[in-house]
């Protein structure tokens, strides 16, 4: 029987082969979008740690320029 490279079985032998090697790459695009993903979310974590940092900061700063007005302006009426 000879080789016919069009016949059902070959054909369906070569998407077989070709869906195989599409799992392969599927996973590794998996694993990839994954690790990335962690990425992302460390990376979003500190943003929000420097935001609430930068807050506080600024917080603490603006009670610190009231108490020194308001003891400024205290001292000025006397």
């Amino acid at each position: 029987m000879p080789f016919d490279p069009n016949s059902t079985d070959s054909v369906l032998s070569r998407v077989l082969a070709r869906l195989d090697q599409q799992d392969v790459i599927l996973d590794r695009i998996e694993a990839a979008v994954n690790r990335t993903n962690g990425r992302v979310t460390a990376i979003e974590r500190w943003k929000d740690v420097v935001n609430a940092k930068t807050a506080l900061v600024a917080s603490a700063f603006s009670v610190a320029v009231g108490i020194a007005g308001e003891f400024i302006f205290k001292n000025l009426r006397k």
